[in-house]
C-alpha cells in the first residue's frame, strides 16, 4: 500500500545523518537489534546505513527480506521512531554499508526523557569556591 507524499516527508524530519539505528529482520526473529548508523538518505529513494561492526553472517540474513528499523531521533523532537524498509544493495568501500529502500509504515512517539524544564533556584556552596 502506497502512502502519501506528506507522510513520507514527515518521516524525514526525524532522520539525521549520524543517528544510531537498530536493524531487525522481519522474516528471521533471531536477527534483531543489529547496530547501525545512518550515513544519509535521498528522500523517497533510499537510505544509506553504516554496518561496519556487523559480521558477514548477520549481514547475509539482513539482505534476505524486509527490515524493521528503530532509532532515537537526534533532533530537538526527541522521538523514538520505527519504520519498515527492504534491502536494495550492499557496498564495502569506503566502509561496509547498506542501501535500503525509502521508509514505509513510519511510526514515531515522543520520548519522555527529552522534556526540557526550567525551574529557578538559588545555590549556596558550603565548601567555598572550587577552582
Amino acid at each position: 500500500m502506497e502512502w502519501g507524499l506528506e507522510e513520507q516527508n514527515k518521516c524525514y524530519r526525524f532522520l539525521k545523518p549520524g543517528m544510531k539505528l537498530s536493524l531487525s529482520s522481519v522474516d528471521n526473529q533471531q536477527i534483531k537489534g543489529i547496530a547501525a548508523t545512518l550515513i544519509g538518505f535521498k528522500p523517497s529513494a533510499f537510505l544509506i546505513v553504516d554496518v561496519s561492526q556487523v559480521g558477514s553472517e548477520a549481514l547475509g540474513e539482513l539482505t534476505d527480506g524486509d527490515l524493521v528499523i528503530r532509532g532515537l531521533s537526534d533532533s530537538s523532537f526527541g522521538h523514538v521512531i520505527a519504520f519498515r524498509s527492504r534491502f536494495i544493495s550492499r557496498a564495502d568501500e569506503p566502509c561496509q554499508h547498506l542501501f535500503l529502500a525509502a521508509p514505509c509504515d513510519f511510526v514515531s512517539k515522543p520520548s519522555g526523557s527529552t522534556l526540557a524544564t526550567s525551574c529557578p533556584c538559588h545555590v549556596i556552596s558550603l565548601l567555598g569556591s572550587l577552582l
